[in-house]
């Protein structure tokens, strides 16, 4: 079950109107699991800072110009442009995609940084090779979180699929862009039958 307070309390209360039932509780692995990743995290709380300020900074939608300014930065130095994130509390996994979208930018903020005087402190090459080793330790949780997620949503996933992919559809994010690639991973249709739910939608 997930690791809230609430859900402790339950299980604290039923041990006690059952006293003669052997009552398990087992923890919500992504939530151990984040918990794991978010005590090591503060080991490189500083590089983590560092990132985070540099993509709020490119990120910032009140500061006019920087996002074409980096756009032309990535065409200078040769590399496809990519929209800066940040992280989500809520989300470890994505810090992990922060950090790899800042690995990929990391030439065209270089050289924006020389550039740019209210520019925050760029990562020096051994910050930025942390920064990769971080990565790649990172990679296997976030992996392992992903299956534990993609498990818990097929259980439900007939129940409910048709409301999700109509939200889906609905949020402009998406739309039908990647619709098809969605069922075909998360719903466990085959190709006929994943083009087969489109063209009836």
């Amino acid at each position: 079950m997930d690791n809230t307070t609430t859900n402790k309390a339950v299980v604290q209360i039923l041990q006690k109107e059952l006293p003669n039932i052997d009552l398990i509780s087992i923890r919500y692995m992504y939530h151990i699991l984040n918990l794991i990743v978010n005590t090591g995290m503060m080991e490189i709380n500083i590089l983590w800072q560092k990132v985070h300020k540099i993509m709020k900074y490119l990120a910032n939608s009140l500061a006019n110009g920087r996002i074409e300014l980096l756009k032309l930065y990535c065409k200078v130095v040769g590399i496809n442009f990519l929209q800066p994130i940040l992280e989500i509390e809520t989300r470890w996994n994505s810090v992990l995609e922060m950090f790899e979208r800042y690995i990929i930018l990391h030439p065209a903020i270089k050289e924006m940084q020389l550039k740019k005087t209210s520019f925050p402190p760029c990562l020096e090459i051994d910050e930025l090779l942390e920064l990769e080793l971080t990565c790649k330790i990172l990679k296997p949780f976030a992996i392992q979180c992903y299956k534990f997620n993609k498990k818990k949503f097929q259980k439900y996933w007939s129940k409910i699929s048709d409301y999700v992919l109509i939200a889906y559809i609905l949020d402009p994010r998406y739309k039908m862009e990647h619709l098809k690639a969605t069922i075909l991973e998360i719903g466990g249709y085959s190709e006929t039958k994943a083009e087969q739910y489109i063209n009836n939608i």
